[in-house]
């Protein structure tokens, strides 16, 4: 056999994968507040999920450690499941796992080869209720209709909200 034959051959059989598994952000299906830069999560029965991509070797189920607060999640107990479609991989985890208030989450998953990934979220939930101590302020001129009945406020000023005495758990 020529070289070039079994070198034309050989470079059609092989792929040189030294990419790790990319690790995306997380997503949430319920509702979320953004309170002083942190997002809450606050429904109950919904979940969090994060892609998961590896374009090579692709991605070795067997390899996925999932832990909230440094204690690992179990895939075969349903603490977490992994869904896939044609491009990436899923991670989904219940709500349920979590405690209110902020919990670490992370992540970390190998290819096929071995190369690894790991990514580290913080995670508020409050799924119960924010209590907010909220004041107003206006600064300028206002005119309440309290003749049309609709409760209408005006100002030709900024108002101003703020967010007081907020329990960030």
């Amino acid at each position: 056999v020529p070289l070039s034959d079994f070198i034309s051959e050989f470079s059609d059989n092989i792929v040189f994968d030294k990419e790790a598994p990319s690790i995306g952000d997380m997503e949430y299906s319920g509702k979320t507040a953004n309170v002083e830069g942190s997002t809450y999560y606050l429904d109950e029965d919904s979940d969090i999920k994060i892609p998961v991509s590896d374009s090579g070797s692709g991605l070795d189920i067997d390899s996925v450690v999932v832990s909230v607060n440094s204690s690992e999640l179990s895939l075969d107990d349903g603490d977490y499941s992994i869904e896939s479609d044609e491009d990436n991989y899923y991670i989904v985890i219940p709500d349920s796992v979590f405690s209110d208030g902020a919990s670490d989450l992370s992540i970390s998953c190998n290819d096929r080869l071995n190369q690894g990934s790991s990514k580290s979220y913080k995670v508020y939930f409050d799924r119960y209720n924010i209590d907010l101590d909220v004041s107003m302020s206006v600064d300028g001129d206002v005119f309440i209709d309290s003749v049309s009945g609709k409760g209408i406020t005006y100002t030709s000023g900024d108002i101003t909200l703020s967010v007081l005495n907020l329990d960030t758990i």
